[in-house]
């Protein structure tokens, strides 16, 4: 039986969201004289659209060059010895060219705002495209994703991954109405976070979608000819050097504890036994085992795309590229709202699961929009690592849940990947 949207469960949602909102009123009060003095992650973003005001493209990378802008703009910071480092790709800087023209507290609270508008507008892109949300009071699924934990941290430390699962969006919403050219050309946007996108067309490529891939191939061009033309050449190429040197030019900033991430659980397991190199190859193999199980799932991305397995196949490419992605934070993890939402549509649909598919389901997005538990493992302890258990166990759920859609359709319609909840177009 489907989930009904109705007061039985609507108060103590809202109930739970307010007090959640609540509680991260409270924290970004406490901290508002650090974000205000540059202590957030944007100060590395307005630092490259500062570089790019000076007219400086070729020394994006230049840490030093950062450091002063930094030391500059940001001088009561204590926490860090050198400069919090631009690390996204050089095309990413221009956005933030405009804002570099506003003191630094103004402009982190533009892009704030930015981002506050880019919820909203989420929000509205999953009543609208995601079946089963269209009963569902536009005003709850704001607040929902206000009081999801990513979403906060994001605006605390003026982070970009909302925009990313804006791309994941839209790309989905494509795929299900068969643009797929214009899917890829989407998707391609997403290199400004290349960690978190290069993983997720490993399904795709198993499963030939080669028109997606086309329009990828020519946003990845333009985008790349965008780079080329900010810094040059020898910056560009120094790229992949600069970013091996920033664990050790840059100490803390990636500090494993911090990563919801296989890379994250297996380092911190296992730092005191095996070297560096050792570890990493652990986490190079677990993650190709990882992609390797999913490509094994390709013909769930090869055919009709309005349809539940499709939808879970797509969620399960969102929550394994997180594990395998070498760079994690807990604010990345605001591309799980897009699972989130498909799977609350699911759950409030006619979808022919079992019961005991449906519960486990619902137990997964219970683990993974409790926002108490972020607060624990990122705040108190310290332990981010750990949210990886929560996504492992969320991966085998949505194959699990999977399979069974795709048994009882072998069993009615004799397809591969049948229908059995239709996606809002």
């Amino acid at each position: 039986m489907p989930i009904v949207v109705d007061h039985r469960w609507r108060r103590p949602t809202l109930v739970g969201a307010m007090a959640l909102l609540s509680a991260y009123a409270a924290i970004a009060y406490h901290v508002r004289r650090q974000i205000a003095d540059g202590y957030s992650d944007f100060i590395s973003f307005y630092t490259a659209g500062k570089i790019l005001e000076l007219d400086a493209g070729h020394r994006l990378y230049d840490l030093a060059l950062e450091y002063q802008i930094q030391h500059e703009y940001a001088p009561r910071v204590a926490i860090r010895a050198g400069a919090l480092p631009f690390v996204r790709l050089p095309f990413a800087a221009w956005p933030f060219v405009p804002l570099a023209h506003l003191p630094y507290a103004a402009a982190f609270l533009v892009w704030d705002l930015a981002t506050i508008i880019l919820v909203i507008i989420i929000a509205a892109l999953f009543r609208k495209h995601i079946a089963g949300l269209e009963r569902v009071k536009l005003r709850l699924i704001i607040l929902l994703l206000f009081s999801y934990f990513p979403v906060f941290v994001t605006l605390i430390q003026g982070q970009d991954a909302l925009w990313l699962l804006l791309v994941f969006a839209v790309t989905y919403v494509l795929l299900v109405r068969r643009r797929e050219e214009a899917a890829g050309m989407i998707l391609g946007l997403g290199w400004f976070k290349f960690p978190l996108l290069i993983p997720f067309l490993a399904p795709f490529l198993a499963a030939r979608r080669f028109r997606l891939l086309a329009g990828f191939g020519l946003t990845s061009t333009l985008l790349a000819a965008a780079s080329f033309w900010t810094t040059g050449w020898p910056a560009l190429a120094a790229y992949p050097r600069y970013l091996m040197a920033v664990n050790q030019l840059s100490r803390g900033v990636n500090d494993p504890r911090d990563m919801p991430n296989l890379r994250g659980l297996v380092q911190v397991i296992l730092d005191k036994h095996l070297s560096v190199v050792m570890i990493n190859l652990i986490v190079g193999a677990l993650s190709l085992c990882l992609l390797a199980w999913l490509a094994m799932k390709a013909r769930c991305f090869a055919r009709a795309a309005d349809n539940a397995v499709f939808s879970l196949a797509f969620s399960l490419d969102l929550v394994i590229t997180v594990l395998v992605s070498y760079h994690a934070h807990v604010f990345d993890l605001v591309l799980l709202a897009l699972f989130l939402a498909i799977g609350w549509g699911i759950l409030s649909s006619d979808a022919p699961l079992r019961p005991t598919i449906r519960n486990t389901l619902a137990i997964a997005l219970a683990c993974l929009i409790f926002s108490p538990l972020y607060l624990l493992l990122a705040l108190a302890s310290r332990y981010t690592m750990l949210l990886s258990l929560v996504l492992l166990g969320a991966a085998l759920v949505i194959s699990r849940t999977m399979s069974d859609l795709e048994t009882h359709d072998r069993s009615n319609q004799h397809g591969a990947c049948g229908r059995g909840f239709e996606v809002g177009i």
